[in-house]
């Protein structure tokens, strides 16, 4: 059993409106309202209040690097570093037997 064209052009449309309606939410929308009784809605949107309390400002915050050290201190061995690393960070120096011995930057 076949269609006429209108029908398949009203089915067309229809389907093309529910598609739309679908693919196209809508934000939510949140409303009071209070009727009176009288058939006339009042609305009573959000309100927003002050806070109460006072608002804490923090004093800037002044960030100083530590010094950089350039040397690694490790008991009888001393060696230089690739890259300056903050002082009294951990470091490694080789030793002559081809062992590592850990220190401190300097």
């Amino acid at each position: 059993m076949s269609l006429s064209l209108p029908r398949k052009l009203l089915l067309g449309v229809a389907g093309l409106a529910a598609a739309g309606a679908l693919v196209l939410p809508q934000p939510a929308q949140a409303r009071v309202f209070f009727g009176f009784g009288l058939g006339v809605p009042v609305y009573v949107g959000p309100h927003y209040y002050r806070p109460y309390y006072p608002y804490y400002v923090p004093g800037p915050v002044y960030y100083a690097p530590p010094p950089l050290g350039y040397s690694c201190n490790a008991g009888g061995y001393v060696c230089p570093l690739h890259h300056a690393r903050p002082v009294d960070a951990g470091c490694v120096c080789p030793t002559y037997g081809g062992g590592r011995v850990g220190g401190y930057v300097q």
